[in-house]
This record gives structure tokens, C-alpha cells and sequence, in this order.
């Protein structure tokens, strides 16, 4: 099953088609976008790397 089929039993659809349908008309684009822009903004607010401190010696 795939996560959009689950998506879509949970909020009460009886399809995947017909949730995607839906999500279109309301977020204006297909999920797996939406999914998309979610992580690649989710990566530019992430710091790249966390640095250890270190105490002076």
C-alpha cells in the first residue's frame, strides 16, 4: 500500500485517484509535488553540519 493510498483510507477516501483528484484542486498540485517542495525546503532550513565544541585547553 502505498503511503498516498494510506493518505487516503485515513481522511475518509475511497480511492487513491480520487484523493489525488482532491489534493489538486486544494493544494493546486499533485502530492508527490507537494512532498517535494516540502523536503527540498525542509533540507535549506537544516543546518548542513553540526560542529562538535570543544573545550580550550
Amino acid at each position: 500500500m502505498s503511503a498516498n493510498s494510506r493518505i487516503a483510507a485515513q481522511v475518509g477516501y475511497g480511492s487513491e485517484p480520487a484523493f489525488s483528484r482532491g489534493f489538486r484542486r486544494l493544494f493546486g498540485g499533485a502530492p508527490s509535488d507537494y512532498r517535494k517542495r516540502l523536503r527540498a525546503a525542509a533540507a535549506l532550513s537544516a543546518p548542513a553540519t553540526l560542529k562538535r565544541r570543544t573545550r580550550a585547553r
